[in-house]
């Protein structure tokens, strides 16, 4: 519930999909958890708001520079790791690091990120 001068934010921070490596790397996760058929759509959160308000929708780029083993460890904190079991994650998470190499061989991954912004004020 929003009382009258109240504003309501919501916000999402994704990996920017367009860049070729990270739609690589997106496109192996999606076969490791079985949803090869489910193409990133950051558009689909919007169409989900909550009925009633006039949102202000914003997407915004950043980026930044991290080592490979903060990247990994990142990725790591998915919820389907957990699901996926130790094992299981630290063969992905191995195989994910050669090929991360081989793209960043200084061993330090460019990330970059959508926020996808949703603002309402009542």
């Amino acid at each position: 519930m929003l009382r009258r001068g109240g504003a309501l934010a919501l916000w999402w921070n994704d990996s920017d999909s367009t860049v070729g490596w990270t739609a690589d790397q997106d496109a192996r996760l999606r076969r490791l958890f079985g949803a090869e058929d489910e193409e990133p759509d950051p558009a689909a959160r919007f169409r989900g708001l909550p009925p009633g308000l006039s949102f202000a929708e914003r997407r915004i780029t950043w980026s930044r520079s991290v080592p490979l083993d903060s990247h990994l460890a990142n990725l790591a904190t998915y919820s389907d790791f957990l699901v996926l079991g130790e094992m299981a994650t630290g063969a992905f998470l191995a195989e994910e690091r050669g090929r991360l190499l081989e793209v960043f061989p200084n061993g330090t991954v460019e990330e970059r990120y959508v926020v996808s912004l949703a603002v309402a004020v009542h």
